[in-house]
């Protein structure tokens, strides 16, 4: 008797389809935050309200958290309802 579908490899499609699109959602995120940091940062050096311009650890940091946002706003945009309940 065949099974509907292998517990196995469907939950390594399935977990496998989130965890890419997570983390293709996540490096976009950080280079979106990356790209803003750095933008903000040239205009700054532009307009002499900062001396140096220069990459720190807290820009880094930053982007990170942009990392993270992004890969959970794609998980939680795939596993919403696609159908209300009531």
């Amino acid at each position: 008797m065949k099974k509907p579908f292998k517990t196995n490899n469907f939950l390594l499609d399935i977990s496998k389809n989130h965890l890419t699109s997570a983390f293709s959602g996540g490096i976009f995120g950080f280079f979106l935050f990356f790209l803003i940091i750095m933008i903000v940062k040239t205009i700054s050096y532009w307009l002499g309200t900062i001396n140096q311009f220069k990459i720190e650890f807290e820009d880094l940091l930053l982007s990170i958290i942009g990392l993270i946002l992004m890969a959970l706003i794609k998980i939680l945009e795939e596993l919403r309802l696609k159908e209300p309940l009531s």
